[in-house]
């Protein structure tokens, strides 16, 4: 991959991973907005989710250390590891990479056992197995760029959210037990949003997983965390 488009898709990545964050928070009725380079979150965020996220690789290091000693800001996403926020009470939470899958053939197969959620009964089902019931809320399902895929058959669970938004299709929250569900996600999403290219970060066995499923790292990202 040429440079250029590494840096293109990385920053694709991040922008569609801030309006996930910000489609959580209007579930919340939390208020969020973009200042410059950063996306902020006016009180703190729902559980798992950060109350700062940095746009660009460049930004103003005294810009983002003025908004990180806002005290509401007890999660940062560090969306291009380029920050140094320890003089400001924070340590790292944890790395991860950014990655990238084209989009899939049309006539890419798709893994029996996939739906996309479209139940109450199904969502509650979805957000137990996530671990995520107190943080992910009805409304946020219904915008029209996000869906949850769920697969169960033949001994393996696993669900996904995709959101389509910066012209990429984000994958987040993933959630599998059996055999590595990896492989089907392109086939699938690209079914759903035909040739658009997906995104997300993982980190440890997911990021292993994704690999190995043939998708590509596109640079780092940090998550801080204030010190208590």
């Amino acid at each position: 991959m040429r440079e250029a488009a590494r840096m293109e898709r990385w920053r694709q990545a991040v922008r569609n991973n801030a309006v996930w964050c910000g489609i959580v928070c209007d579930a919340h009725g939390i208020e969020h907005g973009c200042t410059g380079d950063v996306w902020l979150t006016s009180t703190p965020a729902p559980a798992f989710y950060p109350d700062m996220i940095t746009l660009a690789s460049h930004i103003d290091p005294s810009a983002a250390q003025l908004h990180a000693e806002d005290r509401k800001r007890t999660f940062i996403k560090d969306s291009f590891a380029s920050l140094d926020l320890f003089s400001c009470g924070y340590e790292i939470l944890f790395d991860a990479s950014w990655i990238f899958h084209p989009a899939a053939s049309k006539s890419a197969p798709i893994a029996a056992g996939w739906r996309v959620v479209s139940s109450a009964a199904d969502f509650e089902l979805w957000v137990e197995a996530a671990g995520l019931a107190s943080v992910l809320h009805p409304e946020a399902m219904e915008r029209q760029e996000v869906k949850l895929f769920m697969h169960d058959e033949d001994g393996t669970s696993a669900g996904f959210i995709a959101t389509c938004a910066a012209d990429v299709v984000g994958i987040s929250n993933v959630w599998e037990t059996g055999r590595s569900a990896w492989p089907d996600f392109a086939p699938i999403v690209s079914r759903a949003y035909p040739g658009v290219d997906l995104v997300g970060y993982e980190r440890d066995g997911n990021l292993r997983a994704a690999r190995q499923s043939g998708w590509q790292e596109l640079g780092p990202l940090r998550v801080w965390k204030r010190k208590t």
